[in-house]
């Protein structure tokens, strides 16, 4: 048995961000702007960790480890350093990592600069400049991104008093809604036209209506992962770390730590904080307390972070083409067969595991700004893809199935005969997405193996560099008189 502090636990997850700030800072950033900047920002978290107590969390050592091993297990069937096939998503990232490594900060090809959300990459990147090997490199990856997993499960095991580490670990990696049953059911009643088949099945909404796309997809622990991890882990990270800490007076401070890694789930943490503010907002003015809700969100924490990275991030993220924001489609586009295929959506991905909360947990306000933005997240766009609705999605969907795992694991209390087996069915019919994705890479990759006995490690980095690809991507500064490129870039 060891004791952790909680202040020091919350100093770790915060230092998880900060290094690749203040790394971007320093090496993308003019010498002035990235010294002030960096220590507004070390101030903003001195007076975020002040409010934390520094209270003793109690953990046994064997659950630890045994976690571990779960986490570590769960990060290469992901496809982490290359021992099971990867997702095609991971030639763009694949790349990404590579022109971090070797070529020079900040990144310039020879008619333009890199613009990305590469802030996650930046730790490993950098130590791997001391040492260019990419199987190495792809060690210290999954070792990063270990540490914001590993830190992730912590966090949900405990913000429940029994603190089933190993549990949670296994609750996390198979956090899903239960794809299995939205394949049958689209293909059951003709919504779909591609073919049947158990893979992870999470575009099991995958096809158009109308001539409109209607891909409705949320994403799994699993999913979301193996294609962006970049994007991913931060992100789960940040909800797991409100829902832990619990102080909502500091919603700004969150997103400013999740904005540099990952742009789009800090627009759903957006709607998600605005939508609890509305919902406690209207609490608070029935106890005439509303002036003084208000007041709360005005702390050093929130002002100080929100005026030192946002503005600087926010220039660099607009130098690689404007996306716009607007409905995924037209009104008029919304038929019965879509209507139909979009409830079934709402069903299958989240309300189903809503309809099995315990009755207390479905009155707490953190449940239903979950709830209700997990509605709105598939009726808009960014850009012309259905990038929104996947991740910016990422942050409700951690806040509604903890509360989930919660249920499970309270249930738990009085051994596994008084389990909630309602919700242990969901659970297990949730897992088939990790089971049958990850069997499905193991099975092709074995497959490509045979085929060619060279292959050593299965990555799918066809790309080598971003340098490779059309200057339409969004990967390039799209205006080099821009105002991040004349008054900020170094």
């Amino acid at each position: 048995m060891i004791y952790l502090n909680k202040k020091i636990l919350v100093s770790c997850v915060l230092l998880y961000f900060i290094l690749p700030i203040i790394i971007f800072l320093y090496f993308w950033c003019k010498p002035y702007i990235s010294i002030i900047s960096g220590c507004i920002f070390l101030l903003s978290s001195y007076f975020f960790v002040k409010n934390v107590a520094s209270d003793k969390i109690e953990v046994k050592v064997s659950e630890i480890l045994v976690s571990f091993l779960i986490v570590l297990a769960f990060l290469i069937l992901c496809g982490q350093c290359g021992y099971v096939l990867q997702t095609g998503d991971n030639h763009y990232r694949n790349a990404i990592f590579r022109d971090l490594i070797e070529r020079p900060w900040p990144v310039e090809y020879s008619d333009t600069s890199f613009v990305y959300y590469f802030c996650f990459w930046l730790v490993p990147a950098l130590i791997s400049k001391i040492y260019v090997n990419w199987q190495f490199s792809n060690y210290l990856l999954l070792a990063w991104s270990f540490i914001g997993v590993e830190l992730t499960v912590l966090l949900l095991s405990f913000s429940c008093i029994q603190k089933k580490i190993i549990i949670f670990s296994l609750l996390f990696i198979t956090l899903s809604a239960p794809n299995i049953v939205g394949i049958v059911l689209t293909h059951g009643l003709d919504l779909v036209n591609n073919n049947f088949s158990f893979s992870s099945n999470e575009g099991w909404c995958d096809g158009q209506n109308n001539g409109f796309d209607s891909s409705y997809l949320y994403r799994s622990s699993y999913d979301a992962i193996a294609q962006t991890y970049n994007q991913a882990i931060p992100t789960f990270l940040v909800a797991a770390f409100f829902f832990f800490l619990n102080k909502e007076k500091f919603n700004i401070f969150y997103i400013v730590l999740l904005f540099p890694f990952a742009p789009i789930p800090s627009v759903g943490a957006v709607f998600y904080f605005v939508t609890l503010f509305f919902l406690n907002g209207y609490k608070y003015k029935k106890a005439n307390k509303l002036f003084s809700y208000i007041k709360s969100f005005f702390n050093l924490a929130n002002l100080l972070s929100l005026f030192s990275v946002v503005p600087i991030f926010a220039l660099f993220y607009r130098d690689n083409g404007e996306s716009f924001f607007d409905f995924y489609i037209p009104f008029s586009a919304y038929d019965e067969p879509r209507i139909i295929k979009l409830l079934l959506f709402y069903f299958v991905e989240f309300v189903w595991a809503y309809l099995l909360l315990r009755s207390d947990f479905k009155k707490q306000t953190k449940c239903l700004a979950a709830l209700i933005t997990l509605f709105i997240y598939p009726l808009f766009r960014i850009g012309n893809g259905r990038d929104f609705c996947m991740n910016a999605s990422f942050f409700s969907l951690v806040i509604l199935y903890q509360y989930l795992f919660l249920t499970f694991v309270f249930s738990l209390k009085d051994g596994f005969k008084k389990v909630n087996k309602l919700v242990l069915v969901f659970i297990l019919l949730s897992s088939t997405t990790l089971i049958f994705g990850s069997h499905t890479m193991i099975r092709l990759g074995h497959h490509l193996k045979k085929n060619n006995p060279n292959i050593v490690y299965l990555y799918s980095d066809d790309f080598k560099s971003i340098d490779n690809l059309s200057r339409d991507e969004h990967f390039f500064n799209k205006n080099q008189d821009s105002l991040f490129n004349r008054f900020i870039k170094k």
